[in-house]
């Protein structure tokens, strides 16, 4: 866990550095160019980023709520379980997988009540 960056790998930390530079908002909002308004528009200035970046992680907590709290009361360890969590979802998307838990259907407990 950093502290504001949330949960990261060493892989991943090191990404950040790089994505940051490669966000289109960050070439707007930073670019001497354009927030002088040579080119554009001179109403983007480099603090509209990180109002972008901070209301991007309320929407974010906002719509993940439930979720959280589910996992806080339910959890012996609550670092442990986020760090299960993050990791798992990490190596899903690093190998790109597109997998579907799989769940019971109705000709399944047809099956448990015939025994």
């Amino acid at each position: 866990m950093l502290p504001i960056l949330g949960p990261t790998t060493a892989r991943d930390a090191i990404g950040l550095v790089g994505n940051v530079f490669i966000d289109p908002v960050y070439q707007i909002t930073h670019n001497t160019e354009i927030s002088n308004g040579v080119i554009g528009n001179s109403n983007y200035s480099e603090h509209n980023y990180y109002y972008y970046r901070g209301t991007g992680a309320v929407d974010f907590r906002a719509k993940n709520i439930e979720s959280f709290d589910s996992v806080e009361k339910n959890s012996i360890d609550l670092y442990a379980s986020l760090k299960s969590l993050y990791l798992q979802n990490r190596s899903k998307k690093i190998a790109n997988s597109q997998s579907v838990v799989e769940t019971q259907d109705d000709s399944d407990w047809e099956e448990i009540d015939t025994n």
